[in-house]
């Protein structure tokens, strides 16, 4: 019988790390990563990988629960996307809201002048996701789609998923079932999958690496009313790709997308979002926006009367961009550049949103701190990289207002964040 000759202890849990896993200390000084594992925990832990400074493992036991351990709708433990799944709502809270703080003040040397009470919420947590990115695998007889294992690329197959709204549960579950039956020659990396419940259909795009031929079996999918294959330079359509974001002002302006062009994952907490950047850009007349993508912020801005310069690098996004406002009857100047390119835009505006992905806006954030207008407002979901660019803004001048907090991202370790900076030298 084989033994397991790593070693394990125990330890208590304090904190969490940025992916949600547990943080502990040992006796010697080094801090320890125990995924599943939970502030006010005590666990049994079996050593996966170490240096002199930190190590990994596995939680093998709780030994002494946190009194706010809760029982979580999903039962899989094999995957740790949820990180934070078995952390009661009001730990979440706090555990996020005090995650940034503790960044902005330990990467960025800097806190804002306002408290920035409570993270704002939509329901339980549970069911929120219209949108989801699954992994492909072959297992030795045939794919799989799932979730990865946190720091390995051990495939958890997708069974079930209840963060996922139920309709793009169901269709999930159908293409998983769909692409099993593929040969290996399909190829398939990842699957990117969408609901619109203001149309009332999902569609997926496959990204692959074997010969179109070898897909032929998934022009149709259970559930899928519009299919995109893509391997290298060759594209497959089937059916109706065309989405509508679920947002709360659908009455008035739609927002067409498909998968693989960016949305926010949870629309309920989004229409809190854009509603907050809206406030915070108020009385600005000319805004420059970075990082525009299909139009979440500039067609609320634009009806708010606000002059719009928006740039996004995707061009996929900005067709989508310029259709919404078309079909809106709204204007705003759209450009197709990095943010490199705006520099000449600034000097004119009165305010600068930036939303960029997860590595930040270093970039945008130096230039501005150089010379720019009276009111930043950055939307982050990377507290890490908000305090960094942060740092940069306030040594040109600026302050940080204030922060909002939004749980975009309910279960993980990820926060969407507010951020409004106003220069000392604005009247």
């Amino acid at each position: 019988m084989h033994t397991d000759s790593r070693p394990s202890f125990e330890l208590n849990i304090t904190g969490l790390g940025a992916a949600g896993e547990g943080v502990g200390r040992l006796g010697d000084g080094r801090v320890a990563f125990v995924a599943g594992a939970l502030p006010g925990d005590r666990v049994q832990a079996r050593l996966l990988q170490q240096n002199k400074k930190h190590l990994t493992a596995e939680l093998t036991a709780v030994v002494v629960a946190s009194p706010e351990r809760v029982v979580s709708l999903c039962g899989i433990t094999a995957c740790h996307a949820c990180a934070l799944k078995e952390l009661s709502q009001a730990g979440q809270t706090r555990q996020k809201r005090d995650h940034v703080l503790a960044n902005l003040e330990r990467i960025g040397h800097v806190e804002p002048r306002e408290d920035p009470g409570d993270l704002i919420c939509s329901g339980d947590g549970w069911h929120y996701r219209h949108r989801v990115r699954l992994h492909a695998a072959w297992n030795g007889s045939r794919f799989e789609l799932g979730y990865f294992s946190p720091r390995s690329h051990a495939l958890v197959p997708v069974s079930a998923c209840p963060v996922l709204w139920p309709e793009l549960e169901a269709l999930a579950i159908s293409l998983a079932e769909a692409v099993s039956v593929l040969p290996r020659a399909a190829g398939i990396t990842e699957a990117q999958l969408a609901f619109s419940r203001l149309v009332g259909r999902g569609v997926v795009r496959l990204s692959a690496r074997g010969p179109l031929s070898a897909l032929d079996a998934l022009t149709r999918v259970q559930h899928a009313f519009g299919l995109e294959i893509v391997s290298g330079r060759e594209r497959a359509r089937f059916g109706n790709l065309d989405l509508c974001y679920d947002h709360a002002h659908a009455d008035a302006f739609d927002l067409h997308f498909e998968p693989g062009v960016f949305t926010q994952a949870c629309p309920a907490v989004n229409d809190t979002l854009v509603a907050a950047v809206v406030e915070a850009l108020a009385g600005a007349v000319r805004v420059v926006e970075l990082h525009s993508g299909i139009g979440n912020f500039t067609l609320p801005l634009v009806r708010a009367g606000h002059t719009v310069v928006a740039a996004e690098y995707d061009s996929r996004a900005v067709a989508f961009s310029l259709r919404n406002l078309r079909e809106a009857d709204l204007a705003a100047q759209v450009l197709n550049c990095s943010d490199e390119h705006v520099d000449e835009y600034f000097a004119d505006c009165d305010a600068v949103l930036l939303d960029p992905p997860r590595t930040g806006a270093r970039a945008a954030a130096s230039r501005l701190a150089r010379s720019g207008p009276g009111r930043v407002v950055y939307v982050s979901c990377d507290s890490a990289t908000l305090a960094r660019d942060a740092a940069i803004l306030v040594s040109g001048g600026y302050t940080l207002e204030s922060v909002e907090l939004f749980d975009m991202f309910a279960h993980t370790a990820h926060v969407e964040v507010v951020a409004r900076f106003a220069h000392l030298d604005s009247p």
